[in-house]
Formats: C-alpha cells, sequence, structure tokens
C-alpha cells in the first residue's frame, strides 16, 4: 500500500522544481500559468491525502486493546462473585449471565462485551445494600464503570481512523488521474507547442520532470566507473563514502566498475578515496527512481 502513488508523488516533486526553475518563463504565458497554477493545486490535495493515509493509527488500536483486557478482566472477577452469589440464593435463573472468564470477555466484539458489562453493572446496582452479599465492594464496582467508560471513549476510533484512511486513498486515486488527465490531454499539448521550437531545453526539462516511473522499475541508485586519470586503467580497491546514507562501498569491480543498488532521494556529500591517489570530494543529488552515472577520474599523489 505505501508504494501505491509514489510514482505520482515523485513525478510532483520533480514538476515542482522545473516549475520553480522556470517560473517566470512560464508565467508568462496565461495558459501554460493557469495550467500549472491548477497541476500544483491538485499537488497540495495530492500530499493532504497522502499524510493522511500514510498516519499511524495503531497505537490508537493499542491502547483500545489494553483498556479491552483491563475491563474484561475487572469483569471477569465481578461476575465470578456473583456467580459465587447466585448459586449460594438458589438463583440459578441468573447463573449463564454471570458465567465468562476474562479471556472470554476479551474475545466478545464491542457491542456484546458493552451488553455484559451493562448487564453486570444494572444488576450490582440494583442489589442495593446486599451488594456486600455477594462480596462485590463498592470500590470493585466503581472501578469496573471506570474502566467500561474509558472503553466506550475508544471503542469508535479504530473503525473512524480506519474509515479515513480508505477515503483519503480513494481521494489519491481519483486526484492521481486527474493529475494524470490534465497532463496527458492539456499541459503536454501546450508545453509542446508553446516551448519544443522555440525553447527546446525547457521542453526537455518539462519532458523530463513529468515523467511517471513504475515504482522499482530502476534498482540501481549509483552505478560507473573510477579509473586513473591518466592511464584510463581501474584504481583498485577505491572507496566511496556517502556518510549521511551510510554508504562505504568497496570498488572490486575488474574494469573499475561499481553498483551500488540502493539509496534514500536527497543531496549528499560524496568522497571517493584510494590508496596513493588524491581524494575526490563532490555533491551527489539522487531522486527517486533515478540513476547516477558517475565516471570518476583520479589523479596519484604523484601528481
Amino acid at each position: 500500500m505505501k508504494k501505491k502513488y509514489m510514482n505520482i508523488r515523485e513525478m510532483l516533486r520533480r514538476f515542482s522544481d522545473f516549475v520553480e526553475l522556470y517560473q517566470v518563463k512560464l508565467d508568462a504565458i496565461p495558459v501554460v500559468k493557469e495550467l500549472i497554477a491548477l497541476f500544483l493545486s491538485l499537488k497540495l490535495n495530492f500530499e493532504r491525502a497522502w499524510a493522511i493515509r500514510e498516519k499511524n493509527y495503531k497505537g490508537t488500536t493499542l491502547s483500545k486493546k489494553n483498556k479491552k483486557d483491563k475491563v474484561a478482566e475487572q469483569l471477569g472477577r465481578v461476575n465470578q462473585l456473583i456467580y459465587n452469589y447466585c448459586i449460594k440464593v438458589n438463583n440459578l435463573d441468573d447463573l449463564p449471565n454471570f458465567k465468562g472468564s476474562k479471556i472470554t470477555y476479551a474475545q466478545y466484539g464491542d457491542e456484546r462485551l458493552n451488553s455484559r458489562l451493562a448487564l453486570t453493572i444494572d444488576y450490582c446496582e440494583a442489589l442495593g445494600e446486599q451488594l456486600a452479599d455477594t462480596g462485590v465492594t463498592d470500590e470493585m464496582l466503581t472501578e469496573l464503570k471506570s474502566l467500561t467508560e474509558a472503553y466506550n471513549t475508544l471503542i469508535p476510533k479504530p473503525r473512524e481512523l480506519q474509515s479515513i484512511s480508505k477515503i483519503a486513498n480513494n481521494d489519491l486515486g481519483n486526484i492521481s488521474l486527474e493529475i494524470i488527465n490534465i497532463l496527458r490531454y492539456r499541459l503536454d499539448r501546450v508545453m509542446k507547442s508553446m516551448f519544443e521550437l522555440d525553447d527546446p531545453e525547457l521542453y526537455k526539462a518539462y519532458v523530463e520532470a513529468r515523467d511517471i516511473e513504475k515504482v522499482g522499475y530502476k534498482k540501481i541508485a549509483i552505478t560507473g566507473h573510477i579509473l586513473d586519470k591518466q592511464t584510463k586503467q581501474p584504481v583498485a580497491q577505491a572507496h566511496i563514502f556517502i556518510p549521511e546514507a551510510n554508504i562505504d562501498h568497496t570498488c572490486k569491480g575488474e574494469k573499475g566498475g561499481f553498483r551500488i543498488p540502493s539509496m534514500e532521494p536527497g543531496t549528499f556529500n560524496m568522497r571517493v578515496e584510494a590508496v596513493t591517489y588524491k581524494s575526490i570530494s563532490m555533491q551527489l543529488v539522487h531522486r527517486y527512481g533515478e540513476t547516477n552515472v558517475l565516471e570518476i577520474e583520479m589523479e596519484t599523489e604523484e601528481n
């Protein structure tokens, strides 16, 4: 589920960078400005729906389970005393209402458990002063009421939150479809007619920005070769360090080649080192779904 629509989200990020870079030229043409404004408004809606869908609701569900276990345990304790009392006073008709344990009650659904809680509390209150004869104290009854109230406050939440998440997921689908339709049937045509011949650089940047790749299509994050600048021969055992990404890669390819399979998107400081060679530092910009191809040439320390 988390990977769904990730390709759209990455495209939207690239598209925002493209708009920022060519803002002046794009705003100069009213029809282009209008379409991009519409497109970016859809991006905002997409990000809102994404944030809702990705929100972690496990904490609420876990809290509910903990409270359910506690109320089930207290109900089992109280009902055991009432069960024994019914046998003592030969009130056999009520016995089935109080037969159960913590394990049994914890497996009940919300509605059934609530019904059993209400039955026990009403029975205890109806006994009045005779409640003491059952062995159930006022403190035990008060505790049962308190746990029941706390449990009831959480009953609807997991379902409501799951419903919100499903709605957000549907919204993502609808917004994604609208985004794709605007690209294919409006923006692509306008951008091609306005810029393909008059400003090929801008048009190429647009085509690259609006490309929607399949998630996981490109699995290699960085690839390339590390060679001696003068001899063009492979540099043995060169090391690639990218501290922010916790990467310390040793190049073992016979031809100086290397492949780093996966990496989070972002801007990183990269350093290349090898024995008897001068180290090289550079900035690497890695985008999701893209492969950085690096052809690195190193100078010996003697030069």
